[in-house]
């Protein structure tokens, strides 16, 4: 599916464009036409009768064949008033856009909604939302169906105002493109069910884009190599499976120089069952989904080499099951990590920060410049920010406004958590150096207080916690944060401040 960038006048002009259109009318009695084409008297008879006496939100008429004006279709939406226009309303109306298309089996049609001023919104901003909104709802997940789910929407026309910057905003739809391909991969990814999508099945993933991609540089290591390095942490995690992969993808998009690299860490486990302090089984095939962390490094090192961002970065895919066996790790033990530190472990379903504490160690290697984590966590986040917002947690302030700058941009919305030398306490252990579990308070902070312990001093660290955003409640994968992270080091990339 394609999608364009055509100026007022030129879509005015060019009758190609005009096969299928989609408009909008206020909802008020005194309204303004936005185009010639409903200026017609017919059609404004029909809008006043369907449209402006029905007191039903975001009511829309379809009419076809229109011979004068030679249109195919016309599908004319009623919003709220201009005066109050905002980014949820916008937001909402583009999802009614596309899900009409869908509905009406239309594949190409041109959008004049583009046109409707958003409050402190400009054109920028609406061709991401816009684009990322398609692409969203026309992703769907079929493989493992019978009948796979067609759409026959091959092309979309956005409609902008006469004066923009063309080249300036085509740039960014190229840009936007890539990275909503970027959010599909990491989608499919983690769509996938366990026994496919294992730790070796992403591993081999990862070798795949690299070979591929000769800007990507692909390391594997494996269970052997991570005993030798004293990963005992990590290890413990994987004791029930048997099958811990770390897989290492280095970006190198400064080519003369590869020091200082930020450096993303994602929680892989491809599927937690909680180990011996087994998960209740309501929703447990949810489980799948803990790997999304690892899912989104492997999207968003994709996304900025199809950039070719001037940047360099290493993506560490953390990855592991969490399974019950006779060999599995135990409520009580004690297991010493890469770093020297040793953990008391209180609850086996608090696996996650046991495999990132060893990766992140292991991340020293590089001397990177700042280390982001990404995991799906805690459930203390879903129920302290619900499904909108990613936690975040850091010990730099800078950056931490740099995450949220770059939230702001796209729209894919963080929020700010406390790291306090108070919340330690709760995972002081009484025979070891910490334990893997507080006392049931501000989970998510506490569990971020635990991998803070194994970040040095001076060191820029930025935790993302995405277990309320990694999916939806029709468990599918949001690709979350993806985009985020990824305008993150776009900004990074063009040293914005």
């Amino acid at each position: 599916m394609k999608i364009n960038l055509i100026s007022n006048k030129e879509f005015n002009e060019n009758i190609n464009y005009r096969k299928s259109v989609f408009s909008y009318v206020f909802d008020n009695e005194n309204f303004e036409y936005n185009n010639k084409l409903i200026c017609n008297e017919y059609i404004k008879k029909i809008i006043k009768k369907e449209l402006f006496y029905n007191k039903l939100k975001y009511k829309n008429i379809i009419l076809y064949d229109i011979n004068d004006l030679k249109l195919d279709n016309l599908i004319i939406i009623k919003c709220i008033n201009n005066l109050e226009f905002d980014d949820y309303e916008y937001k909402i109306l583009i999802k009614k856009f596309i899900n009409i298309l869908i509905d009406t089996n239309i594949n190409e049609c041109s959008c004049l909604l583009t046109l409707i001023p958003v409050i402190n919104r400009d054109y920028n901003w609406k061709i991401r939302i816009t684009t990322k909104i398609i692409k969203d709802n026309i992703y769907k997940f079929d493989r493992f169906k019978k009948d796979n789910i067609k759409i026959n929407i091959k092309k979309i026309n956005l409609i902008l105002s006469d004066d923009n910057d063309f080249e300036y905003l085509n740039n960014i739809l190229n840009e936007i493109n890539i990275i909503t391909d970027a959010i599909n991969l990491t989608k499919n990814l983690s769509n996938l069910p366990s026994n496919i999508c294992n730790p070796l099945y992403i591993s081999e993933k990862c070798k795949e884009l690299s070979l591929n991609n000769r800007d990507i540089l692909y390391e594997n290591i494996d269970k052997k190599k991570m005993e030798s390095l004293g990963m005992n942490a990590y290890l413990s995690v994987s004791m029930g499976s048997n099958n811990p992969i770390m897989s290492i993808l280095k970006y190198n998009g400064c080519k003369n120089n590869f020091k200082n690299p930020i450096v993303l860490i994602g929680k892989g486990i491809t599927f937690d069952t909680g180990g011996i302090s087994l998960k209740n089984s309501y929703n447990m095939d949810e489980m799948k989904f803990d790997m999304c962390g690892a899912a989104s490094v492997y999207g968003i090192i994709y996304a900025i080499n199809k950039l070719k961002l001037n940047i360099n970065v290493i993506g560490i895919l953390s990855l592991s099951e969490n399974l019950i066996d006779k060999k599995s790790y135990r409520p009580g033990d004690i297991v010493k990590t890469m770093s020297g530190k040793t953990v008391e472990i209180i609850n086996t379903d608090a696996e996650g920060r046991l495999i990132l504490c060893d990766s992140i160690t292991y991340s020293y290697k590089f001397n990177p410049s700042i280390i982001i984590d990404i995991a799906t966590l805690t459930g203390a986040c879903i129920i302290s920010l619900g499904n909108n917002f990613s936690g975040l947690i850091s010990n730099n302030d800078f950056e931490s406004n740099e995450i949220i700058v770059a939230s702001n941009e796209i729209d894919d919305k963080v929020w700010r958590l406390p790291l306090i030398k108070d919340n330690q306490n709760q995972i002081n252990s009484n025979i070891a150096d910490i334990k893997n579990l507080g006392d049931g308070k501000c989970g998510t902070i506490t569990a971020a207080c635990f991998l803070f312990n194994f970040i040095k001093k001076n060191s820029i660290w930025i935790h993302l916690d995405i277990a309320g955003t990694a999916y939806d409640e029709n468990k599918k994968s949001t690709g979350r944060p993806v985009y985020l992270l990824t305008q993150f080091l776009i900004n990074k990339s063009k040293n914005i401040r």
